[in-house]
């Protein structure tokens, strides 16, 4: 490492004689430790030389003053970082000097500025033209972008074609994103023929760059056998890396391989985990997964209230079991204060959100007028829908509605074959129903009568039908 004083008067010695190289290398040494640009390196560090900016600009500028393309992207870069009155406008100056000279990282600073008018008149136009430039001097980064600008017609005409070839150029060029999303690309097989092989290789070759979402897409092609032979041990251990890596989606999945052991050996404690890993990273399957454990007492101790707290952690982040399990806490006071009126509230939002069993669970609410105003002309339409998809509950309730005309017209037939169904489906209190059907006909519709006395109008949320 150079020494303080003797090597740094020598090179301010040089640079005042006129150097660029030395002028560029002062400009380097000054500048304080901080971000910079990807593809920019940092000076030499001298020992016992405090870093300021004012003379990082000072010898860059002089460096680029005379022509030298990298200190004029570097000071450009300098201004930007002091951004002071008028550095913005210095700084655009640099860039056009360093961009006209094929500085590529130049090039692509301009196109930022002017796409988003970055104290300069937004101008799609020119922002394109330093984009097209620097991606034909090579930077695989703005090839990428460019690319993208083909497919999606971004003021460009799109060219699906020209996308491939830039996106490839850009792949080829170890750009992880463009490899990503070409794989992707062939993964899908909308844009090209679809080819597996291509998508796990472009996958590979972007996980070999550190491109974390490509672990996991590597792990599902080994799981699933995805051109590529079916290898479920490689599959948890791509899977792995994502987990340990933060990928929330990726932790959630390698608790579902400890748990039925797919490539891993089953591990109850491994698995709860990470479930709960993903959990607290946000991943809402996960938040309701884990409040199952603590409601069931499975690995984890039994805890409602724990459980109420991850179902709500999940209701919250859009997951209608979530919803409908956060509801159920409501309306039977489990790890929560009982508020039958919330209940109604997180069912009928679950149902909305395509959940049959809430949409079941809010009918029941509005049968029996529980946390909201009766209706029971909806509570049957809902209860429709709920029994449509194979809820047995709502199949059960639908036969006792219809037995006793409660938000339909009466129908004894219709009562049956909904009882029936539900028998069908494993429903005990169907099946109990059915095998004591042995009364003439006429005695039918008194026997669903005693049937709505005994059930009511229909089965309260969280019981089993």
């Amino acid at each position: 490492m150079p020494k303080m004083p003797d090597e740094l008067d020598t090179l301010i010695k040089i640079a005042n004689d006129g150097d660029a190289t030395a002028q560029f290398e002062l400009g380097r040494i000054y500048y304080p430790q901080g971000r910079i640009p990807k593809g920019m390196i940092w000076g030499p560090t001298l020992d016992g030389v405090t870093p300021d900016l004012d003379k990082a600009i000072h010898w860059a500028e002089k460096a680029a003053g005379q022509g030298l393309a990298e200190a004029q992207c570097w000071v450009a870069h300098c201004y930007l970082r002091r951004d002071a009155i008028g550095d913005r406008s210095r700084a655009n100056h640099w860039f056009v000097k360093a961009a006209e000279q094929g500085n590529d990282l130049a090039q692509i600073c301009l196109h930022e500025a002017y796409l988003v008018g970055d104290k300069v008149p937004k101008d799609l136009e020119r922002s394109t033209y330093w984009l097209i430039r620097s991606a034909i001097g090579g930077n695989e980064d703005s090839q990428f972008r460019l690319s993208l600008k083909y497919l999606t017609g971004d003021f460009l005409k799109r060219e699906v074609k020209k996308f491939l070839y830039w996106c490839n150029l850009s792949a080829q060029n170890e750009c992880h994103l463009a490899q990503h999303f070409l794989a992707a690309t062939y993964q899908a097989g909308d844009l090209v023929e679809k080819d597996l092989g291509q998508a796990f290789r472009w996958y590979g070759k972007a996980a070999a760059l550190g491109h974390a979402p490509a672990w996991l897409k590597l792990s599902g092609m080994y799981a699933k056998g995805l051109g590529t032979p079916k290898d479920l041990a490689k599959a948890a251990q791509w899977c792995a890396k994502a987990a340990f890596g933060g990928d929330p989606q990726a932790q959630f999945e390698l608790a579902v391989m400890g748990k039925h052991g797919y490539g891993v050996a089953k591990d109850p404690a491994e698995m709860a985990k990470w479930y709960l890993t993903a959990a607290k990273n946000g991943h809402a399957i996960s938040q309701n997964i884990v409040g199952n454990m603590y409601k069931k007492g499975e690995v984890f101790n039994k805890d409602y209230n724990r459980a109420a707290f991850w179902y709500l952690k999940a209701a919250n982040n859009g997951n209608n079991h979530g919803q409908t399990n956060l509801a159920v806490c409501y309306f039977h006071g489990l790890g929560l204060p009982r508020n039958r009126r919330l209940a109604a509230g997180w069912f009928r939002k679950a149902a909305h959100d395509g959940n049959v069993k809430a949409a079941y669970d809010y009918a029941a609410m509005l049968f029996h007028g529980w946390g909201i105003k009766a209706d029971r002309r909806d509570a049957a339409r809902m209860c429709t829908r709920a029994a449509k998809k194979g809820v047995t509950s709502a199949q059960i309730t639908m036969g006792l509605a219809y037995a006793h005309g409660e938000g339909v017209t009466p129908c004894v037939a219709t009562a049956l074959n909904w009882i029936d169904t539900a028998a069908e489906n494993g429903s005990d209190k169907a099946q109990a129903f059915l095998k004591g059907l042995k009364a003439p006909a006429r005695e039918i519709p008194a026997l669903l009568e005693k049937a709505f006395r005994r059930y009511g109008k229909a089965i309260a949320p969280g019981r089993k039908a």
